[in-house]
């Protein structure tokens, strides 16, 4: 019974130091100001990219090397070997889109 109870002591201990940890790590990213970061900004949403891309091929979209920046709630994922497929929903309707490493 005993053992018992010095286990419940060292895990209420443990989760003490836990505790901590965090708040210490918690107070340095306020002292930095990053807190709670939310400063991801999108360039384009998926319905701006495929009115100007849609009828492209894909060899005119990689000559034209373009990078942009989409936020949104990922539907599904699929990989398929080096290749990973996502459905996006960016407050339209779903699009999927293609991901490779």
């Amino acid at each position: 019974m005993s053992e018992q109870h010095a286990q419940g002591a060292d895990a209420v201990v443990d989760l003490n130091n836990e505790l901590k940890t965090r708040r210490e790590k918690l107070a340095n990213l306020r002292e930095q100001g990053i807190a709670f970061p939310n400063d991801f900004r999108r360039d384009h949403t998926s319905d701006q990219l495929h009115a100007e891309f849609d009828g492209k091929e894909n060899e005119e979209l990689e000559a034209l090397n373009i990078e942009v920046a989409v936020a949104g709630r990922m539907m599904t994922r699929r990989i398929m070997g080096k290749a990973s497929f996502v459905t996006l929903q960016d407050g339209g309707w779903p699009h999927s889109a293609v991901r490779c490493p």
